[in-house]
């Protein structure tokens, strides 16, 4: 059951990397660069190489969202876009997260 919830969250992030490739061409070298890597603790984030993504709650988030996973790719590839996962070890990670996020 696990490999099937894999496999359709895979697809789900195929079509939103398909849909912000039609929206936003320039961004594409930036979707290419992020491989998928399933974990078990975000519905969607980074370690600035990989898509990590947990496939419950990505699943969840869609169907109550079709745009969950677009927004959500789109949300992750601007934190690697801008460098935000790279902090100075004098600033406080927490504030620093809050502000990227907004």
């Amino acid at each position: 059951m696990s490999n099937d919830l894999s496999s359709i969250a895979q697809e789900v992030l195929g079509i939103a990397k398909a849909q912000l490739l039609v929206k936003l061409r320039f961004l594409d070298r930036a979707l290419f660069e992020l491989k998928l890597l399933e974990n078990d603790v975000f519905p969607l984030a980074t370690d600035g190489f990989h898509l990590l993504y947990e496939p419950v709650s990505l699943l969840k988030g869609y169907r109550q969202q079709q745009s969950f996973a677009v927004r959500g790719y789109l949300h992750v590839l601007l934190h690697c876009i801008f460098r935000h996962m790279f902090v100075s070890p004098f600033v406080e990670q927490s504030l620093w997260n809050l502000a990227c996020d907004m």
